[in-house]
C-alpha cells in the first residue's frame, strides 16, 4: 500500500504542477494542502484551516476533539470527522505525535495501512523551512519560531522509527535538485 501525504510547505507548489506518476492508494492531505490537493484525509490539529476554506473533494477529517467539537461544532465520529484521542494507534502518546498535524498524519497513514505489507508512505511539501510562507503564499503564522520545526522534527524522527520497526517506508520527497518550489 502506498500513501501520500501533502504538507503546505513551499516545494508543495513543485509538486501540484508534477504530481508523482505512481499510484497511491490513499492521499492525506494536512492543514491548507488539502485545498489544492483532492485527498481521502484532511489533517488539521487546529480549526484555523478548515475555518478559512474548503478542502478539493470530500475527505474525512482528522483532527483533535476540542477542535472538532468547540470551534467546527462537529461531532466526532458523526460527521465525517475523527479525532486524535480517539484513534487506535499503538504509539505512545508521550512521543507528541498529537502536537503537529503532520505527525498526527503520519499516525493516521500507519493506522490506515493496518497489516498490510508491503507498505510505504510518501510526505510531499514538508520542507521545515523557518519563516517561509506556504506553497500558495499564505504565511505560516507559526513559521516566525526559532523552534517552529524542533519539535516536530523530533516526533518525525521517533515516528520514523517506530514506523521502520513495524516494516513501513517513510520517504520525505525532495524537489529534483536544481528545481525551483
Amino acid at each position: 500500500m502506498l500513501v501520500g501525504i501533502v504538507c503546505p510547505g513551499p516545494s508543495l507548489a513543485y509538486w501540484l504542477g508534477n504530481r508523482p506518476p505512481e499510484s497511491h492508494d490513499l492521499w492525506i492531505g494536512v492543514n491548507v494542502a488539502a485545498r489544492s490537493w483532492a485527498c481521502h484525509w484532511w489533517v488539521c490539529a487546529d480549526a484555523k484551516p478548515v475555518r478559512d476554506g474548503k478542502a478539493v473533494g470530500e475527505p474525512q477529517l482528522f483532527t483533535q476533539r476540542q477542535t472538532a467539537t468547540r470551534f467546527l461544532h462537529l461531532k466526532p465520529d458523526v460527521d465525517g470527522c475523527h479525532t486524535f484521542e480517539a484513534s487506535l494507534t499503538e504509539i505512545p502518546v508521550e512521543t507528541g505525535w498529537r502536537r503537529t498535524s503532520m505527525t498526527a498524519a503520519m499516525i493516521l497513514a500507519e493506522t490506515l495501512i493496518g497489516r498490510t505489507r508491503p507498505a510505504e508512505i510518501r510526505i510531499y511539501g514538508c520542507d521545515w523551512a523557518k519563516g517561509a510562507k506556504y506553497f500558495n503564499g499564505e504565511t505560516d503564522i507559526l513559521g516566525a519560531s526559532p523552534y517552529r520545526f524542533e519539535g516536530e522534527k523530533h516526533t518525525y524522527g521517533q515516528i520514523a522509527r517506530w514506523l521502520a520497526a513495524r516494516n513501513i517506508e517513510l520517504t520525505r520527497m525532495a524537489v529534483p535538485q536544481g528545481v525551483a518550489a
